[in-house]
């Protein structure tokens, strides 16, 4: 093994430029073999059996990152047998569609990859740029779980669902969905239902998590579409929904996740969060409440609704009044403060 590694930083080194340093190899304190810049602008590290792989990079991305990243994907040749790939970017100001493009054609190498999760804190990600990884990740037939966080790429629109949605649903193998795309400001109800439309062809989805936090233009419309699309997926048994501070939904956005909730009969867990939306009310829970109740194999249930001034502690009640013939082992209900705690 480590000659094999030995022979792919010689490979390396032909793309090192002048404000870069010599690449450093060594295990690291996970069991991991690791190749690190010596500047921590860009890093591989994979673990001994080279089953999975953690690519990190922060700062500028700029011309001399940009021919190390690709030296570094054309040397690891062992990474046909990963089935794992970890990928964070902190403040990377300057990940343009260039540099996306780059690392869609690296993952494409990973025939065998079973997940991969991505946290991509760039405000500088555009349409394009998350177009050109789509068509990356729709490649990866056998991928089973993705993670992808967008959180404040507020240059993202409705178009980036839509492109994204439309690419993943060629992964007939996918289980886990999980994607976040909170204070992206400019997605909207149109952007909600384009994901809702292509999620329905997820034939073997069985766990799915949405987070719009903060996205201020999405409506009780938005939330009609995407309910209307997911209450066709029976395959599902953990669903995660988080709409805080999503300000202009009301319990009729709540009554339209309440109809898709109970016609999902294979639902073990429910994780709904709305913190900070003052149009909800106690009338909005009952109806939540009572969707519960035909859902034989719930098992837990999370449910947010943080500093949300017209809910009371008789909202809470009848919440619990609702769906008190539920099987759960755990219903949690947050009220309008961090006191106000229900757990029956």
């Amino acid at each position: 093994m480590s000659e094999t590694l030995s022979a792919q930083t010689e490979d390396m080194s032909t793309y090192q430029e002048d404000s870069i340093e010599e690449n450093k190899e060594h295990v690291n304190r996970n069991n991991q073999y690791e190749i690190r810049l010596a500047n921590n602008t860009l890093c591989w590290q994979f673990t001994k059996r080279m089953d999975a792989v953690v690519i990190g990079f922060k700062g500028e991305w700029n011309e001399a990152l940009e021919k190390t990243f690709k030296g570094l994907s054309k040397a690891i040749k062992p990474t046909k047998k990963a089935r794992r790939v970890d990928i964070k970017c902190q403040h990377c100001g300057f990940l343009n569609e260039k540099s996306l493009e780059i690392l869609s054609q690296s993952l494409s190498r990973f025939i065998t990859l079973q997940s991969i999760n991505m946290d991509f804190n760039c405000s500088s990600i555009t349409n394009e740029g998350l177009k050109t990884l789509g068509k990356g990740l729709k490649r990866l037939s056998s991928l089973q779980s993705i993670n992808i966080e967008f959180n404040l790429c507020r240059s993202l629109t409705d178009e980036c669902l839509g492109n994204l949605s439309k690419d993943l649903k060629q992964l007939y193998s996918l289980q886990s969905l999980s994607l976040d795309f909170s204070s992206c400001n400019q997605i909207t109800d149109k952007g909600l239902k384009t994901l809702g439309e292509n999620l329905k062809r997820f034939g073997s989805l069985q766990s799915l998590h949405l987070d719009f936090a903060k996205c201020k233009n999405i409506t009780d419309q938005g939330l009609k579409a995407l309910s209307k699309s997911l209450q066709k997926l029976n395959s599902f048994q953990l669903i995660s929904l988080n709409f805080g501070y999503c300000d202009q939904i009301t319990d009729q956005g709540l009554n339209s996740l309440s109809e898709c909730f109970q016609k999902l009969g294979s639902l073990q867990s429910i994780k709904f969060h709305l913190w900070n939306c003052d149009n909800i009310t106690n009338q909005g829970l009952k109806a939540l409440g009572q969707s519960f109740k035909r859902l034989s194999v719930l098992q837990s249930v999370d449910l947010g609704f943080m500093n949300c001034m017209n809910i009371t502690d008789e909202g809470l009640s009848i919440l619990a009044l609702s769906s008190g013939t539920v099987r759960t082992s755990q219903v949690k209900a947050w009220g309008v403060s961090e006191k106000d705690l229900l757990i029956y």
